[in-house]
């Protein structure tokens, strides 16, 4: 992207699908790198004439591969937290604190040297794919602070590893075999001759860091602590960018009709009910600081990633995440497969001609997204592919609209959503019915948003172009229709599904 905020260049390859390894989603590292070099190359004869000022990287903040001596790779890179240990697998010192229990069950180290002890026994370094990426591009081991490693101790509040030896204990590893984590706007390293070279980039050009896609998305597509970035794919992501004390500026939100609607089934579970004189009396004119800290202490029951570095100086990234992996995990069950150009499987888009084969409720099938887990009720043996498919989908919608309610945020400004694979564009009027709102919908490469923040980020940050270079981001409004009203009732039986089954969603 130049400095003016225009996009010269996008260029794009497909993975292999997820497999398993270890009781984790997984992918060859060696063939992400492979394909990350291909990029490189195309790269390189795509690349516009004129003076290449940095290079930034972004990537999905929920990884973590094991490396042996001499940078050999011990493992493929491993998504999500895995199938944790056993409770009575948790050494009897460490039961004590609930928090080292937590640690050692969910370590991907300890839980892949059980399931896979022979590749791990030479392990020297727990790194992110970010850092194998990074450690391409400069020979150096260093990751965004917002992308450590799966798993190991780490504090959001220092966006820095935990300093407790116990927790170091508790993970299997020690500090010194994680990558060094940089802040962002920080320089993580300069180009290598050969990178440099395989991309047609001047030597020694630094290598910024920034924050993961959500971030870098949300900040994109100017999210705030109402107008959510929402990225709709193989599972559901949240987020919002919020500034320091340092970075506020004024705004108006009238939230009285959010905070002000009636209760629902489960005051616990979903709506967040107000009297129309409290909803006055939170209402006033609140920085948007404030406001991104009152929306955030409303979701604390329901966060999963919380509040990380954003792309920015002085920003921060508040984020939600629910089943990122599980859709990719179960594809072979109920997900179909075709065939890209070059023969790589790629996952069939799914359009609302498909999911409308089906009837609203799905037959008696419901999906209820958990943190970390998932439940499909009601199961039967004329369910197909369509009834799996539109329960998925419309078990995320759902729980959006609950985050949504719980915020207070519901009605107030329009999520930005961007659709991603196996989605198509046409769900946005899906989406807008279960919400009950309007919602903004990116209509262009799922990606970009992601590219175009990042760039944004780091061009501002370094001043290496003016403050107010902004692309224009075409994004479709899609208003609630008729069938807005059905899904009240589906989400109130979303809600008492919830309450009762909440202890199965560990």
């Amino acid at each position: 992207m130049t400095v003016d905020g225009e996009v010269v260049s996008s260029i794009r390859a497909p993975l292999a699908p997820l497999g398993r390894w270890a009781g984790f989603p997984a992918l060859d590292a060696s063939l992400v790198l492979e394909v990350f070099r291909r990029l490189c190359d195309e790269l390189r004869a795509q690349r516009p004439e004129g003076q290449s000022l940095a290079v930034g990287l972004s990537c999905e903040g929920d990884s973590v591969l094991f490396v042996g001596s001499e940078n050999a790779l011990s493992s493929p890179i491993l998504f999500g937290s895995g199938l944790p240990l056993s409770r009575s697998e948790v050494p009897p010192e460490l039961t004590a604190r609930a928090q080292l229990t937590a640690l050692y069950r969910s370590s991907p180290l300890r839980q892949a040297s059980c399931r896979e002890p022979d590749p791990l026994s030479g392990v020297r370094r727990v790194v992110s794919l970010d850092a194998l990426l990074a450690h391409e591009m400069t020979s150096e081991w260093v990751a965004s602070a917002a992308c450590p490693p799966v798993g190991v101790p780490f504090s959001p509040g220092t966006s820095d590893y935990s300093e407790d030896p116990e927790a170091w204990f508790a993970v299997g590893c020690e500090r010194s075999a994680t990558p060094l984590l940089i802040g962002p706007a920080n320089v993580r390293g300069q180009l290598t001759r050969a990178f440099a070279e395989r991309c047609g980039l001047p030597l020694h050009t630094p290598l910024i860091a920034t924050s993961d896609p959500i971030a870098c998305r949300s900040y994109g597509l100017k999210s705030n602590a109402a107008g959510w970035f929402v990225g709709l794919g193989a599972g559901l992501a949240a987020g919002w960018i919020g500034p320091t004390a340092n970075a506020c500026r004024n705004i108006q939100i009238a939230i009285q009709e959010a905070f002000g609607e009636p209760a629902a089934p489960s005051a616990t579970m979903g709506e967040r009910a107000q009297s129309p004189e409290e909803a006055d009396e939170a209402s006033p004119q609140w920085t948007e600081e404030e406001y991104s800290g009152l929306v955030w202490e409303q979701l604390q029951s329901v966060a999963h990633r919380g509040r990380v570095l954003g792309p920015r100086r002085g920003l921060s990234s508040f984020r939600l995440r629910a089943q990122a992996e599980l859709l990719d995990a179960m594809s072979g069950r109920f997900v179909s497969w075709t065939a890209d150009a070059g023969g790589l499987p790629t996952p069939i888009r799914y359009n609302a001609v498909f999911l409308e084969a089906v009837a609203v409720g799905c037959e008696g099938l419901r999906y209820l997204p958990g943190a970390e887990t998932g439940l499909f009720l009601g199961l039967r043996a004329g369910h197909e592919e369509p009834h799996w498919v539109r329960a998925y989908v419309e078990g995320m919608m759902l729980e959006l609209r609950r985050w949504r309610a719980l915020a207070g945020v519901r009605s107030v400004e329009p999520p930005r959503v961007v659709f991603e694979p196996p989605w198509e564009l046409s769900l946005a009027h899906l989406l807008a019915d279960v919400l009950g709102e309007p919602v903004f919908a990116w209509d262009d490469e799922p990606d970009l948003p992601a590219h175009i923040g990042q760039a944004l980020a780091i061009s501002r940050d370094l001043q290496l172009g003016t403050d107010g270079a902004t692309p224009t981001l075409s994004l479709r409004v899609v208003e609630p229709g008729p069938r807005a009203a059905t899904y009240e009732k589906q989400y109130g039986l979303y809600l008492s599904l919830l309450e009762e089954t909440r202890r199965l969603l560990f």
